[in-house]
């Protein structure tokens, strides 16, 4: 009988210290090793008792698939059935995982090793870990979409298993969007070999939502409710990619091919009236001094010198001598940024169009690059007409 006692305490020590008696494992080993040092070798790693927060998604090939929300974590789980779960719901699961990265495919898959618990979760801790800022991309026609456009509301998007697609957001939980459409609208520019530009607005939206209601309400800045449409980004992705239509609209809207091709950095302590940001139409920067515009003569005469090269032919992207990289004659109104910025910021813009420096994506701490006080970008006047900058 001692014996049974104590059998059974430790039985039930055990049970305590893994939190439960019923979980399941694939009986699969764990495997740490790296073969990176070969040649598209590949490497592999454990999670071990990591425990977050998951949706659960049915994958394009029709796998059941779980998504981490977790600002660290933008790469999906296989359950491989250790977990009984339903496409749309949401689980709170702790677990163990093998990963498996490297390799001529390119893998980077991670699959359930062990499940020491999986419960149904909520939206009241949903989004407690973050969510992470990379996911698939629209133009892969993936199942998960999230966050690109600054300002947005932080979202994952899946395609639902009936029709549509589902939004998670913490703000209002769960939204269905009965469709996934690319509204284009066509835009003139003063360029003597591309008279218009087609921008494409890529949406979730309902049924009753028309291609002219979401084009008014983007072009003009106006305000609209989320559920009815939401953007998600402006790509413009040909059939093949790195064709000549594949691009990011408001980027060549703005820039002619990409926003780097107009960007120069200046490092000076020469001073500019105003905020951090200021823009300086075409016009002005036509027939206003430097004293009239409120900058230092040396910076004003920086800026000046590009815009007039960009206003003539004479501007070579880059500082290149490469004849192809030689832009078109354009009028540009300037926007000029003004801070510390490190040489790998890049302009990028928000669900407003509005343009802004992200210089955070970059690591610095372990790649220091030298430093800027201005970023100046040249934008097309036509792109600042209809979505004004200033």
């Amino acid at each position: 009988m001692f014996r049974k006692i104590t059998s059974l305490t430790i039985m039930i020590a055990v049970c305590l210290t893994m939190a439960s008696c019923t979980y399941k494992t694939s009986g699969k080993p764990y495997i740490e090793k790296s073969d990176r040092a070969m040649a598209d070798g590949m490497a592999y790693a454990v999670e071990r008792r990591h425990t977050d927060n998951f949706i659960c998604y049915k994958a394009d090939d029709g796998k059941v698939m779980l998504y981490p929300v977790n600002e660290k974590k933008y790469f999906s789980y296989d359950p491989d059935n250790l977990c009984d779960i339903t496409p749309g719901e949401i689980y709170r699961i702790t677990y163990d995982a093998q990963i498996v990265t490297g390799g001529i495919a390119g893998h980077n898959d991670r699959t359930f090793l062990t499940v020491y618990s999986c419960k149904k979760g909520s939206y009241d801790n949903l989004f407690e870990n973050g969510i992470a800022k990379r996911a698939y991309k629209w133009r892969m026609g993936s199942t998960i979409v999230s966050p690109v456009l600054k300002g947005t509301t932080e979202f994952i998007a899946f395609r639902n298993t009936e029709s549509g697609y589902d939004m998670y957001t913490k703000e209002r939980g769960k939204t269905h969007y009965d469709k996934a459409k690319e509204v284009r609208y066509t835009v003139n520019v003063n360029d003597p070999k591309e008279k218009t530009i087609e921008l494409q607005f890529n949406v979730f939206c309902q049924s009753n939502i028309t291609d002219e209601y979401i084009i008014d309400h983007l072009t003009k800045n106006k305000p609209y409710d989320e559920t009815e449409f939401f953007l998600i980004d402006c790509e413009h992705p040909d059939q093949d990619w790195g064709s000549k239509n594949d691009y990011d609209s408001i980027e060549k809207f703005a820039a002619s091919k990409h926003f780097h091709h107009h960007s120069v950095y200046y490092d000076s302590k020469d001073n500019m009236k105003g905020g951090p940001r200021r823009l300086i139409t075409y016009e002005e920067m036509e027939t206003k001094s430097h004293e009239e515009l409120g900058l230092d003569y040396p910076l004003y005469q920086h800026i000046y010198f590009t815009w007039a090269q960009m206003k003539d032919g004479d501007y070579y992207a880059n500082g290149s001598d490469n004849p192809y990289d030689r832009e078109r004659a354009m009028a540009c109104d300037v926007l000029i940024f003004k801070g510390d910025f490190g040489g790998q910021a890049s302009v990028m813009y928000d669900k407003n169009m509005k343009l802004y420096i992200n210089d955070e994506w970059f690591d610095y701490t372990n790649h220091p690059t030298r430093r800027y006080s201005y970023l100046i970008v040249f934008i097309r006047c036509e792109f600042n007409d209809m979505f004004p900058q200033d």
